[in-house]
């Protein structure tokens, strides 16, 4: 009898196994025990195989989740700092009109107004500040942010003379 391992060759089994001169097959329990020796070990191997797919799976089902969120979060953060941007804008422009309305008007201090735009709305109003400064307080805000810049400036002989324009977090 041919000795059985994994790699063994199906008709290696079955040829000492025919009988001689019909052509017909029979079963003895030399083949029993040897052919369940090999499902065994190929079940075992199969096993083994089904279980670093399992993980293999789910190290990649892992990875690609990681990367979904890590893209999520990168696409919320754009959007804020493009929110945040937006916001800016809009005070830089109300601290333009302030400085506009006080070059026109000489009553500016009791001025505050509020501008639209397509974009969103901002505001600004006036502080009188020592030494014949003057400040602008302009800010645009939304439910989750606001943009706040004060304005510093002189105003000399019918001219604005611009000290500073900063963000700040509070006025």
């Amino acid at each position: 009898m041919p000795k059985i391992s994994q790699n063994t060759n199906i008709q290696e089994i079955f040829l000492p196994l025919r009988l001689p001169g019909t052509g017909k097959w029979f079963i003895n329990s030399y083949f029993l025990l040897n052919i369940g020796k090999i499902c065994y070990n190929m079940h075992r191997n199969g096993y083994a195989i089904l279980m670093s797919i399992l993980i293999i799976g789910a190290i990649g089902v892992s990875i690609i989740f990681s990367l979904l969120l890590t893209s999520l979060n990168l696409s919320q953060s754009g959007l804020t700092t493009t929110e945040a941007s937006r916001l800016y804008s809009l005070a830089l422009a109300c601290a333009e009109e302030g400085l506009q309305v006080a070059n026109e008007n000489e009553n500016f201090l009791q001025i505050s107004d509020q501008l639209s735009f397509d974009s969103g709305e901002c505001q600004f109003s006036y502080t009188d500040l020592e030494d014949s400064q003057f400040a602008i307080n302009s800010w645009s805000q939304n439910q989750y942010s606001a943009q706040k810049i004060k304005t510093i400036f002189t105003i000399q002989s019918s001219t604005i003379n611009l000290i500073s324009k900063i963000r700040v977090s509070d006025f």
